[in-house]
């Protein structure tokens, strides 16, 4: 008995590749080819905001009548998710400018501090100076002398 014959796969020719670059890609008909433009035209403007304003105006109506409600009640069943959504409408990067002035006084910073200290009961460990226990404040600091 004789096989049937069996339909050949179809052949797809391969385009020689030039020497020293790889052989181009064979696509199916199916598949996207380079250059194809499946929407020519593209996306007509405005449709995106468009969506994004009819959404924003119907959340503005929902709101003004069950957003303090939905909040309380947020806050009360679910204070993780609460804490998220605060945390989501706060800003990432927040700027932050400040002055220093150099010519602080510093004994009106040592009775700042130990006036702080007072406040938050806290008390200093012991003082050190190059791994010895300093007991009274004057202690010999090196001096240097100004080269100005």
């Amino acid at each position: 008995m004789a096989k049937p014959a069996e339909d050949p796969e179809p052949v797809t020719s391969v385009p020689e590749a030039t020497p020293g670059t790889a052989p181009a890609k064979v696509r199916k008909p199916w598949q996207i080819q380079p250059g194809q433009r499946l929407n020519p035209h593209g996306r007509p403007k405005g449709t995106r905001n468009a969506i994004q304003e009819h959404f924003l105006r119907d959340f503005v109506v929902v709101w003004q009548q069950y957003g303090e409600q939905a909040l309380r009640r947020c806050a009360i069943e679910e204070p993780g998710k609460f804490v998220k959504i605060a945390a989501m409408l706060l800003p990432r990067n927040v700027e932050v400018s400040a002055t220093v002035d150099v010519a602080v006084d510093v004994t009106d910073f040592r009775q700042r501090f130990d006036h702080a200290v007072e406040l938050l009961g806290n008390k200093p460990g012991p003082k050190l100076i190059n791994g010895r226990h300093i007991t009274s404040p004057s202690h010999s600091v090196p001096k240097y002398r100004n080269n100005a």
